[in-house]
């Protein structure tokens, strides 16, 4: 009916290379594109979609001619930033030398206007990084910082990358000139969100800075009251140290939209089980297809006992969910190991790290890169599960295999590196191990099984000294880590933590060690702490202070067994 409309046989295009490219021959595909081109020569979308079909067609890719077919797109006098944002992405795949490379951005700049001229400086920032030009790169950026408030979240997204140590003995750069161009950025006119600012906040708690975090995430608070995730972001920030204020902020972020993580946030730190279930209940009517939402449910029926029902959770998730499948592979397999059903148990990791590899690999043959953090949690967890059943050989490859993938950072990562840790502990490799925990902490300052586990493999080689500065340096970081109390609380107990010595002639470590065990009284007063506070005063205080201690201990342990210990 419309031979010649040139818009119906683009999507009829699009239609036959996206979803059925083996439905007609090539010639068939070739001769509608030229046919779209005749009727319309400087038609964008046409050239855009085959260029495309040319690199990725299953029978046989043909990047020179897709690198043709998008130039000549390139030299009409209207251009769209998707053909140029392809063109140069192509040529930098394809190995062209830095001049060319710089020719293409250079003489195409001044084609693309607002969002899209950020668009395209990002590319060629990210280029620069990749090719070790970080001054052109950062010089770039300041250049179309005042265009978007987006250019300076991507700014602090790369200052962040070059931050994370990716080679053993590398230096991290200090955050003062970040903190500084974040501040500026944020609080300048032409920010319309809270993007930097929360950006700013999660640098600084990165940095163990949770104080200065909370006060950046109040003044997005007051610039942006109605933003869903300031409320969030001060809900998340809150969870370690006060988890009613917390869930008064994830309340609060209801009323703002938040839905489904809102709700899940609330269904955890709410008391009382009908609450819990009225949340969990609104939350799995909103995200139907939400794997997160299945899994927190499902856990929260595990930790109930309704073991049954959790598992029928798990999988009608997998069955309907679209969405964070990973999450479901992974609660379900704990439940698996809790039920000691170890194999099925591996047998569902290693089906959900299978599932989200081919995920990945056709997020990047469709242009499109996520974060492998899903995967990350369930080789952990593979891992572990190995190494727990002696498997240590294979649990490295599968903490290593972990390590190589793109995007695993943070937590995650940290996981990652201290499971390959553990595996050369295993090993007898006490060099290897302690690179693997080194950049464990590196990773994330505030993962407190990472200092734990180090501090102990200190004790075992008698490196007292090192153990001793590893605990505090952890319990600076995460102060209401209870294992890392009992590791300080050990090395007290054996004697073997100098609290007087040569090098302290003025008592210096007694006040310190009064100090750390009088923080961990107030986040745990169990009777190991209180026993070892009492061998501190043995050791360097008087019989006044140590009776004082144990009348103490006893009144604080009341109902619990650590009273025992402290009689």
């Amino acid at each position: 009916y419309c031979p010649t409309n040139v818009h119906i046989k683009t999507l009829y295009l699009h239609y036959l290379t996206l979803h059925h490219p083996n439905h007609r021959p090539h010639s068939y595909l070739s001769n509608l594109f030229t046919s779209i081109l005749s009727l319309d020569p400087p038609n964008q979308h046409g050239p855009l979609i085959w260029s495309r079909y040319l690199r990725t067609n299953p029978g046989g890719s043909d990047t020179k001619l897709s690198i043709q077919v998008l130039k000549n797109a390139t030299k009409q006098k209207e251009v769209s930033s998707a053909v140029l944002q392809d063109y140069f992405t192509v040529k930098i795949e394809e190995g062209a030398d830095h001049n060319e490379i710089q020719s293409i951005f250079e003489s195409n700049l001044p084609r693309v206007h607002g969002r899209n001229y950020v668009e395209f400086v990002l590319l060629y920032v990210r280029y620069c990084y990749s090719t070790g030009r970080t001054s052109e790169g950062e010089e770039w950026l300041d250049k179309a910082s005042s265009v978007e408030s987006r250019m300076g979240t991507d700014w602090v997204g790369v200052e962040r990358r070059k931050r994370r140590p990716r080679t053993p003995g590398q230096v991290v750069e200090t955050s003062e000139g970040l903190m500084g161009r974040i501040k500026e950025l944020s609080l300048c006119d032409v920010v319309h969100d809270s993007s930097l600012l929360l950006a700013w906040a999660k640098v600084k708690e990165e940095d163990g800075n949770v104080k200065d975090a909370i006060d950046i995430l109040e003044v997005a608070r007051e610039k942006f009251d109605t933003d869903v995730k300031v409320w969030l972001a001060l809900g998340r920030i809150w969870e370690r140290k006060d988890r009613e204020k917390a869930l008064t902020f994830y309340k609060e972020s209801l009323l703002m939209g938040s839905g489904v993580e809102g709700l899940v946030k609330c269904a955890k730190l709410s008391k009382g089980e009908s609450s819990k279930i009225s949340y969990y209940s609104r939350a799995l009517e909103l995200g139907l297809n939400d794997g997160s939402v299945y899994n927190a449910y499902g856990n929260y029926l595990t930790r109930k006992g309704r073991v049954k029902e959790a598992g029928e959770i798990y999988k009608k998730g997998l069955r309907v969910c679209t969405r964070d499948r990973q999450s479901l592979y992974h609660g379900h397999a704990k439940l698996l190991i809790k039920e000691g059903k170890m194999d099925e148990a591996k047998n569902i990791l290693e089906v959900g790290i299978k599932e989200r590899k081919e995920e990945i690999a056709k997020d990047v043959v469709e242009g499109r890169m996520v974060p492998s953090r899903g995967e990350a949690f369930l080789r952990h967890t593979l891992g572990m599960l190995l190494l727990k059943e002696g498997e240590v050989v294979k649990a490295k490859k599968v903490f290593e295999e972990g390590l190589l993938e793109e995007g695993v950072g943070g937590a995650a990562r940290s996981r990652l590196e201290l499971g390959a840790a553990l595996c050369s502990v295993r090993l007898g490799d006490e060099e290897q191990s302690r690179s693997y925990f080194d950049k464990s902490i590196t990773s994330d300052p505030m993962h407190g099984h990472a200092w734990q586990a180090w501090s102990i493999m200190e004790i075992k080689a008698d490196n007292l000294a090192v153990a001793k500065t590893l605990v505090e340096c952890g319990l600076k970081n995460c102060p209401e880590h209870g294992a890392l109390w009992q590791v300080y609380a050990s090395l007290v107990n054996r004697q073997e933590l100098a609290i007087k010595g040569e090098e302290d002639e003025k008592g210096g470590g007694l006040e310190i060690a009064r100090k750390l065990l009088k923080s961990a009284m107030k986040i745990d007063p169990n009777g190991n702490v209180w026993c070892a506070a009492f061998r501190v005063e043995e050791i360097g205080g008087t019989a006044d202070s140590c009776r004082k201690i144990l009348e103490d201990g006893l009144e604080s342990t009341k109902g619990q067994g650590g009273k025992d210990r402290v009689k």
